[in-house]
């Protein structure tokens, strides 16, 4: 049983999102916006699970100090195209792709919560599964202001920008497919 199908096995169904035809919509309630952010990811596979990571959150034992329960918005798992090889994204969403490192920070910090669901999977069904980790933040917009900027290069839409010891991918717009996320 390969590892999307397994997620789907130990989560509840409100933690996972649907696929229609090959995309999912994701949604991010924006209360100060007035709307929501939406962003569609097309390209996938039947068996790719879509989690909502909000909905499932972290560890309740962990502090409420600092940023140690901040996570990104949602993990997507599944393989690309034909290929029978795995890929875990985690993705968040902004309105503006700016300089800020608080969604890059949420994407790092999410790394154990992936690790803890690869285990528990692992623990059910006696076996466990390479996967291939990216972080994306996907935005509406590339920001326009030239102050409070960050003073280290932000790298451009759809290129690579280095944090810590991850490297993010990021997208400026409304979609995406997700060959385009894991590549």
């Amino acid at each position: 049983m390969d590892f999307p199908t397994q997620l789907k096995g130990i989560l509840r169904q409100d933690v996972l999102e649907d696929a229609h035809d090959g995309q999912v919509e994701l949604v991010e309630d924006q209360p100060q916006r007035g709307h929501p952010m939406k962003y569609t990811v097309a390209g996938l596979r039947d068996e790719t699970a879509i989690v909502d990571l909000r909905k499932l959150g972290h560890l309740g034992g962990l502090a409420e100090t600092g940023d140690l329960r901040k996570i990104c918005d949602f993990l997507l798992v599944g393989p690309v195209g034909d290929e029978e090889q795995c890929y875990a994204v985690l993705l968040e969403m902004k309105v503006t792709l700016g300089g800020d490192s608080k969604p890059r920070e949420q994407l790092r910090r999410s790394r154990p919560l992936l690790k803890y669901l690869r285990d528990v999977c692992a623990v059910q069904y006696s076996n466990s599964q390479r996967v291939e980790l990216r972080y994306v933040i996907v935005a509406e917009r590339q920001s326009e202001r030239l102050d409070k900027q960050a003073t280290r290069p932000r790298g451009r839409p759809g290129r690579d920008v280095l944090y810590k010891d991850i490297r993010i991918r990021t997208f400026v717009g409304r979609s995406s497919g997700f060959a385009d996320l894991v590549e």
